[in-house]
């Protein structure tokens, strides 16, 4: 009788605390803050993260409850698994502050710059001369150290000012005979002087011949040297293995950006006797470019750049010299194309 009893007791106050406790529950607010209608209660989507973050498509948050129109089956919403493989994740050489431009703003994707950044590099930086060597003002001619006797301050290697570089050996990559500058983007003829003969002894090419060579490239793959002699050019970097068709012919500030002015015959960042040399056949002359002179008595004058110190000029365009005239400015070809549009 007793255990009877005891049971019975139990059983009640276990029954007792459940009504207690559904007494608790339904003491609560059932009324839910607000529908989609409500701007506090509305949200994006899991299809509209996935879509700006693939496509960068941007839609309004969901304003009203939307039935479906089928039962769920393969591929009907993107699951948090696609999402998480849409979204940023570090990347060691990823942009940083001082890599972008000054004012511009990017998402970061570096350790140190995750998240929203804004770049501070200087506005069009302009590269360095190469030059790390300062000159006396006397004879004999020569470095020296900058700030001692005759060797004043202020000179290009005391100041060393511009962007830094890329290394000579990692700034070339040499393509199925044509050489990226790593630096700049473009993509040089591999084959500084192609119309030939390889060696200094072409009288080389006045403007006019020298745009229509780079279209015979283009058309071709080589050029008509002033000897009549078709040459290869040597280009085979495009689909299947043939030549490309937009060459063109360099403006003066591409040629200059070949220039190092810490070396000379020829002034550019690696000698030919390096192992690291990419081009061939460039000669220390002239360089046509494809910049005319800009006062209008000098409108039938272009600009070229000379591969000897870097110094840049002036000249009639139908001017050329042969074997037999002024040896030191023959003018040649040098193809280019890319670059910044």
């Amino acid at each position: 009788m007793r255990n009877k009893l005891t049971v019975g007791i139990t059983l009640g106050f276990v029954v007792g605390l459940l009504f207690s406790a559904v007494t608790i529950v339904l003491a609560g607010n059932l009324v839910p803050s607000g529908g989609p209608a409500n701007p506090d209660s509305q949200m994006y989507t899991l299809q509209q993260i996935y879509e700006q973050l693939t496509t960068g498509t941007t839609s309004e948050k969901m304003e009203a409850f939307t039935e479906p129109v089928a039962g769920p089956g393969t591929g009907t919403m993107v699951t948090l698994d696609e999402i998480m493989a849409a979204a940023p994740v570090i990347h060691t050489n990823a942009a940083t502050q001082t890599g972008v431009l000054s004012g511009t703003v990017v998402w970061g994707l570096s350790g140190d710059a995750w998240g929203v950044i804004t770049g501070t590099r200087p506005y069009l930086p302009v590269p360095k001369t190469g030059q790390i060597s300062c000159f006396r003002t006397v004879g004999p001619w020569g470095p020296c150290e900058c700030g001692t006797e005759d060797c004043p301050v202020g000179q290009d290697g005391d100041w060393q000012r511009g962007l830094e570089t890329i290394p000579p050996a990692l700034r070339f990559t040499v393509i199925s005979g044509t050489v990226t500058d790593n630096m700049t983007g473009l993509i040089w003829l591999q084959n500084a002087h192609c119309p030939g003969p390889n060696d200094e002894s072409y009288p080389g090419l006045n403007w006019f011949d020298a745009i229509a060579r780079v279209a015979e490239l283009n058309a071709t793959g080589g050029m008509t040297g002033t000897d009549n002699e078709w040459r290869d050019c040597g280009d085979t970097s495009n689909v299947n293995g043939t030549h490309q068709t937009d060459w063109r012919m360099p403006n003066v500030r591409e040629l200059l950006s070949l220039t190092d002015y810490s070396r000379y015959d020829p002034s550019l960042p690696l000698g030919r006797d390096d192992p690291d040399f990419p081009f061939i056949n460039v000669w220390s002359r002239w360089y046509w470019s494809s910049t005319t002179h800009a006062y209008s008595e000098y409108w039938n004058e272009a600009w070229f750049v000379s591969m000897y110190g870097g110094r840049v000029q002036h000249i009639g365009k139908n001017a050329v010299w042969g074997p037999d005239e002024i040896d030191a400015f023959k003018l040649y070809v040098w193809p280019v194309r890319g670059g910044q549009e």
